[in-house]
Parts: C-alpha cells; sequence; structure tokens
C-alpha cells in the first residue's frame, strides 16, 4: 500500500534566514567568535564564517577556544564590513573606488562567491564590471555605504593571558588569540557596535552608533525609521543617514565627513541619559512630555 506523503515547503526560507541571521549578528546574540581590523571588533557567528570561507573554517576548526578572537593584520575595516555585510545577506553595494581593495580581500580570505573574481575584475572594464555583477544602483537613496570611523581606539587596553596563535595562512595576515581575559574600554567605546538612544535638550530622541548620534527624521507607520546625523544641521552638513525597523539597522548610507561625537556622548553618559532600546526612549519621552504639560 502505497504511504501518502505531504510535501511542506516554506516560501520565504531563505528570505527568513537571511533577515534573522543579520538580526543575530547586528544584536550580537549568539555570537562565538570576534574578527579583529584596523582596531574595531565585530562579533559574528563560527558556523556561518565557516560556511562561507574555507580560509576562516580552517582556523576555526583549529582553535579549540569557545570564542577565538581573529587579527586580520592586512584587512581594512571598511572592507572587513562589506564582507560581513555580503556573508550575512547575500549582497552588498561597494563603492567604485573601493571595489578593488574589496575583491583583492574577499580572494585572500577565500569568500564564497567573491573569491574568484578578482582576476576577473582587473581585466574587463567599468561597463561590463557593472553588467557582469549586480552592482548597479539605480537612485543613491539605495546605496549601501557602512560607517568608517577612525582606526585609533584612545584608552583602550588588554590583558592577553594565553599565549597568540599565528595562522599558517601567510594572507591576510591573520593572528588568533584563543582567549581575551580582560578587555577594557573607555565609556564611549562600549557604545562602537550597540545601538543606543538618548534626548536632546529638546527633549528628541537621537540614536548613538559606532561613536556619532543621529536625530530621528522620520518615522513611517510600519515603525521603520529614518535617522541624519546631528552634524546635518550644521554647516558640516553631514550626508550619513541610516535606517532601521525597532533596533535593527537595515541600510547605512554615506559616510561621516567628520569626527566622531566623543565629548557629545560622554556628556550624555555622565548625566545618566542613556537608553538601550527604542520602545524605553519613547516611553521616557512621552513621561517627559505629560510632566512638562502638567506642570
Amino acid at each position: 500500500m502505497t504511504t501518502l506523503h505531504y510535501a511542506l515547503s516554506w516560501a520565504d526560507h531563505l528570505e527568513s534566514i537571511s533577515k534573522g541571521l543579520s538580526s543575530l549578528q547586528q544584536k550580537e546574540e549568539l555570537v562565538d567568535m570576534t574578527l579583529a581590523a584596523d582596531g574595531h571588533f565585530i562579533k559574528v557567528h563560527k558556523v556561518i564564517m565557516a560556511i562561507a570561507s574555507q580560509f576562516f573554517k580552517e582556523i576555526i576548526c583549529s582553535t579549540k577556544c569557545d570564542h577565538p578572537v581573529v587579527y586580520l593584520n592586512k584587512v581594512s575595516y571598511q572592507s572587513l564590513i562589506y564582507i560581513l555585510e555580503y556573508i550575512y545577506t547575500g549582497e552588498v553595494h561597494v563603492e567604485k573606488e573601493n571595489m578593488e581593495e574589496f575583491v583583492s580581500t574577499a580572494q585572500d580570505l577565500q569568500i564564497k562567491g567573491l573569491k574568484d573574481i578578482y582576476d576577473h575584475y582587473k581585466k574587463v572594464d567599468t561597463k561590463h564590471l557593472m553588467e557582469e555583477f549586480p552592482i548597479t544602483v539605480e537612485d543613491t537613496d539605495d546605496i549601501y555605504y557602512p560607517e568608517v570611523q577612525s582606526s585609533e581606539r584612545e584608552n583602550t587596553s588588554f590583558d592577553l593571558n594565553e599565549e597568540s596563535i599565528s595562522s599558517k595562512k601567510p594572507n591576510p595576515g591573520v593572528q588568533v588569540v584563543e582567549k581575551l581575559s580582560k578587555v577594557a574600554f573607555d565609556d564611549v567605546s562600549d557604545f562602537d557596535t550597540t545601538v543606543h538612544y538618548t534626548m536632546s535638550n529638546r527633549g528628541s530622541i537621537q540614536m548613538i552608533l559606532n561613536k556619532f548620534m543621529y536625530y530621528l527624521k522620520h518615522k513611517n507607520k510600519d515603525n521603520s525609521r529614518q535617522w541624519r546625523c546631528v552634524d546635518y544641521l550644521n554647516s558640516r552638513k553631514c550626508p550619513a543617514l541610516i535606517f532601521t525597523e525597532e533596533d535593527l539597522i537595515v541600510k547605512r548610507v554615506s559616510i561621516h565627513n567628520h569626527k566622531p561625537h566623543d565629548n557629545k556622548i560622554k556628556k550624555r553618559i555622565m548625566s545618566g541619559n542613556i537608553f538601550k532600546g527604542i520602545q524605553e526612549a519613547e516611553e521616557i519621552r512621552e513621561t517627559n512630555h505629560v510632566m512638562r504639560g502638567s506642570m
């Protein structure tokens, strides 16, 4: 007798998995590996890196530590951001002037889907390149540019009790530290990768990310938001933009044209005017509004 079987299909499987993985990485949930480049540290998932790169897979398999720290000495922070965006979402938009460095780094790190394009990139002209690879952008508002900070971290100290393990791979200059026993950052450095919120002197919600501050430019009915750098309002006219859904960063547009807002952020920290979630910030704002109205 023939057994009846049902075939169940998850129509949005790939999109859901991609968004889920990206969300976990941005929120630093279930992360078990840290990548370091240009003095910046980004937490990732070993299983994702192993799937995306044979280079990382060999490092991970040869390291018994639960949470290794991999120093990519010859990789720029900007290129690493591009590569992680590609790995976690399946696509990335790269500025023309950064393309050569990006594909060269991808080749060194043996990133699947990218490791074989360097020679091809060198041979074809720009027009052919834009046709061969889906990086053409119709609207400049859709261009993804990760924020690039200064590579210097002030008041940062490390106490490494474990001996560093050098990778056998000569490129891109990798050093693996099996254990970081103590990592001391100053107050502002703690705000490098996690989204925080604060209030302006006039009671408006502001966002803090990567040592920069943003004001809320627009909120949609679906609770997605558009944030613009606070220095857009002065003579600098900083073009940096961030789009969020709740507390999740979904897109970044343009880089900052000025130094980080360290002093402004320190003042907010000292005053205790810092919130970890947008809902908490909105509740505080409403409470303050009611209190002002009752006075």
